[in-house]
C-alpha cells in the first residue's frame, strides 16, 4: 500500500463539511465543500480515501458518488484499513460505495 497525501494538508487542510453542520444543509451544488474536498483529493488518484471519523466518512462517499468515482475509490475508516494490515492481509480492495451517484 501506497500512503498519498493531498497537496491541502495539515494546517492547509479543510474540513469535509460536517464538522460545521453542513451534514444537514442543503448546499448550492457549486459551493458544496465535500465534494471541493474530495476533487482535491482526487487529484492523487487514489484507490481510498482514508477518514478518521464517521462524519467524513459519509461526506467522503457522497462526495465521491457525486464525481462519479463509486465504483474506482472507495472511502474507508482508517480503523478499517489498519485492521487489514495487522491481520496481514494487504489493504482492502476498493469496492463501490453504498451511495448512488447523482444522474
Amino acid at each position: 500500500m501506497t500512503v498519498l497525501e493531498a497537496e491541502r494538508n495539515k494546517n492547509k487542510s479543510v474540513c469535509c463539511g460536517a464538522g460545521g453542520g453542513r451534514m444537514w444543509m442543503e448546499e448550492e451544488p457549486e459551493h458544496r465543500v465535500n465534494e471541493m474536498r474530495v476533487g482535491q483529493l482526487l487529484q492523487e488518484q487514489p484507490d481510498i480515501i482514508g477518514v478518521n471519523c464517521p462524519y467524513c466518512l459519509t461526506m467522503m462517499e457522497d462526495g465521491i458518488g457525486s464525481k462519479g468515482k463509486s465504483e474506482t475509490v472507495k472511502a474507508m475508516d482508517l480503523a478499517e484499513i489498519l485492521a487489514a494490515r495487522l491481520a496481514g492481509r494487504p489493504a482492502p480492495e476498493p469496492e463501490p460505495n453504498k451511495i448512488e451517484e447523482e444522474s
